[in-house]
């Protein structure tokens, strides 16, 4: 999602920064996002948000902590299926009250049914979440209250390389997931709850106890806009 442009008519900034998220040509908003963790620390017991937002994660504390390994692009952390997760050391990530996008690299390393991302509102339980359905199917939902939203992959991962995976939701179109670029599920729903902050944020399990992701991942990003397709 996105790459160098001119800026010219786009919402962000021509700055260089800025136009790294841009697609060149087109007008659509291309805004940094509000969180990005490019897992390039290599070493700690904290994957630094690179936003400038300050949404900074904490890997799980000993045996539930990732390991450092080579990355899609530098360096990306491993999680074993077992207990490994990174959660954020704040207790709120703004995700705006509307739509929103995100996308990460993933590398299966086996036959999955674990979460990949959540975060949410935990009283009114306004989630949205990325997640395997097994065998290797990929799934973007949204809970409203007690309302889930589905958007499913129609291909199947492979557990060998690297899939770029984002998802967006908008109030016009709905949600959208991508794997590599190709648009791969939909789903027509337009309406979320109302979740200015996350209260919890989890990467490779559902909340730090369970449904843990046995994979790589790298180059995590959320934006509190509905990106176009790239």
């Amino acid at each position: 999602m996105g790459s160098l442009s001119s800026g010219t008519g786009n919402t962000a900034p021509s700055t260089a920064a800025s136009q790294e998220y841009c697609i060149p040509g087109d007008t659509a908003t291309c805004s940094p996002p509000v969180a990005r963790w490019d897992f390039n620390e290599g070493i700690g017991s904290s994957a630094y948000d690179t936003s400038g937002n300050g949404n900074h994660g904490g890997l799980g504390a000993g045996s539930s902590a990732p390991t450092w390994d080579k990355g899609k692009v530098g360096k990306g952390l491993r999680f074993d299926g077992s207990n490994d997760y990174i959660t954020l050391h704040s207790t709120a990530l703004s995700v705006a009250t509307g739509e929103f996008s995100f996308s990460l690299w993933f590398k299966p390393l086996e036959a999955q049914s674990n979460y990949l991302l959540r975060l949410g509102d935990a009283p009114s339980n306004n989630d949205f979440f990325l997640k395997i359905i097994y065998p290797d199917w990929v799934r973007f939902g949204m809970l409203n209250g007690s309302t889930w939203k589905d958007a499913d992959a129609t291909t199947e991962l492979a557990n060998s390389g690297w899939y770029f995976i984002s998802g967006t939701f908008s109030t016009s179109t709905g949600q959208k997931l991508y794997i590599n670029g190709n648009l791969e599920g939909t789903n027509s729903n337009t309406t979320r709850g109302t979740t200015p902050y996350a209260t919890h944020f989890y990467l490779a399990s559902y909340d730090g106890t369970n449904t843990f992701a046995n994979g790589l991942i790298d180059q995590v990003r959320i934006y509190n806009y509905a990106r176009t397709p790239a």
